[in-house]
């Protein structure tokens, strides 16, 4: 594990492994959350058997630090290619994964000739659509913010949004995938590790998460997909609750050179929960080097 000082922020990352790289552009977002139980992300060892695996923290989550600013996610995507250019890799495969997902997007729009190949896993093209009860609610967090200043608008934030700004959307999924006691009982749980924190360091975590969601207000990126002619895999559940399976359709009817594998009752964080969905990937990028040696020799 190291730390990169770049583009105005302390980036945790890690790089397991040897091989070809592999680049994973994690789900989630900045907040209290993700501070409060940062991912090492260690389950993707058979996703990334025979391949140099980097995971990294975007700004905000985890262990990186939370910056003031650079919540946009052409900020993100130059944070990604910050970590590939300080480790010298000028091509790898991409992995992102929910929230990841449009930031891998468009790095391989921008990069094409950094990205060997993408895989897209349980995300979407157009993640907070501009009309859902979650964009209505950030946009009246961001305004808050934006009137009041941070520390206020933190302090009178609604009661069900003490942890984070996703908790009524979250417990709508835990509660149609009849997870609801459960979920409550990790929420309790992050609530009171969160009394832990400096209030000024939760208000400004609240305020990264807010600025970070509001990043994907209203993004559709189908209209683009079209022009990604790297080999490209969709891998999603389909019982996922927090993007439903239709996002993938999505991305395929956008593309449909892009390879579609739905793993039959995986949930959201399908990486994690499937290993058949982590399989399968590395089965894609095995494929996709294959081809390129087969290439190279004819």
């Amino acid at each position: 594990m190291a730390y990169l000082q770049v583009n105005g922020f302390r980036m945790w990352y890690d790089v397991r492994g040897s091989g070809f790289p592999i680049l994973f552009v994690h789900g989630g977002f900045a907040g209290i959350p993700s501070r409060l139980e940062p991912k090492d992300y260690h389950w993707l060892q058979d996703m990334a058997l025979g391949y140099r695996l980097i995971v990294y923290h975007r700004r905000g989550c985890g262990w990186s630090s939370c910056p003031q600013g650079g919540w946009g996610l052409d900020q993100q995507v130059e944070d990604a290619e910050a970590l590939l250019a300080h480790l010298g890799i000028q091509e790898a495969h991409i992995v992102g994964s929910s929230a990841g997902g449009p930031i891998a997007i468009l790095l391989a729009l921008k990069r094409p000739k950094l990205v060997r190949s993408l895989v897209l896993a349980n995300t979407s093209a157009r993640l907070l659509a501009a009309d859902s009860p979650l964009s209505h609610l950030v946009r009246r967090q961001l305004e808050a913010v934006q009137r009041k200043g941070v520390m206020a608008a933190f302090q009178t934030r609604p009661p069900d949004l003490s942890l984070s700004v996703l908790v009524p959307w979250e417990r709508e999924a835990a509660k149609a995938a009849g997870l609801l006691e459960e979920w409550e009982q990790y929420e309790a749980r992050l609530i009171e590790a969160a009394s832990s924190l400096p209030e000024e360091e939760r208000a400004q975590l609240y305020s990264a998460e807010v600025h970070n969601l509001a990043a994907y207000l209203g993004l559709d990126l189908r209209p683009y997909l079209g022009q990604l002619t790297m080999p490209v895999l969709i891998v999603h559940g389909t019982v996922d609750r927090v993007v439903p399976v239709e996002a993938a359709y999505e991305l395929h009817r956008a593309n449909p050179n892009f390879r579609l594998e739905l793993i039959e009752g995986a949930p959201h964080g399908i990486l994690g929960a499937s290993q058949e969905a982590r399989l399968a990937v590395n089965r894609f990028l095995r494929a996709v080097d294959g081809l390129r040696e087969g290439e190279r020799g004819g």
